[in-house]
């Protein structure tokens, strides 16, 4: 796959080697120009393109698994948030799982930070 640079040097070479007649003045540095911010374009409408098929996809699937799960397992959230007790034991579990949580949300931050500095240097 070329790069964009090859594409720029082969289309330079191009409109040299096609223009018989002057053209106006900085007339291949402006289509160059036009022909980038139309690439930029395309490329902006298809990332938001997929963003929103990937939303439409993620809606579908919890509507679908939300149907499911109401219409042909009986599944009734009100009456399954009923059925929690907390006893005076879950409050240490619940603390150690709140501990091991922050503990991954901090790992993962510290992952993240260092890519970046990494991808910089």
């Amino acid at each position: 796959m070329k790069t964009n640079k090859d594409k720029d040097r082969l289309l330079k070479e191009v409109l040299r080697k096609s223009s018989s007649e002057s053209l106006p003045f900085n007339f291949t540095n402006r289509m160059m120009a036009q022909i980038n911010v139309e690439a930029q374009k395309k490329q902006k409408r298809a990332a938001a393109l997929n963003v929103c098929f990937l939303l439409l996809a993620s809606a579908s699937l919890i509507g679908l698994s939300t149907y499911l799960l109401m219409t042909y397992f009986s599944f009734n959230i009100i009456k399954s948030l009923r059925n929690i007790s907390f006893s005076p034991e879950s409050g240490s579990i619940l603390g150690f799982y709140f501990y091991i949580g922050l503990l991954v949300l901090g790992l993962l931050g510290l992952d993240y930070y260092l890519r970046k500095l990494k991808q910089h240097s």
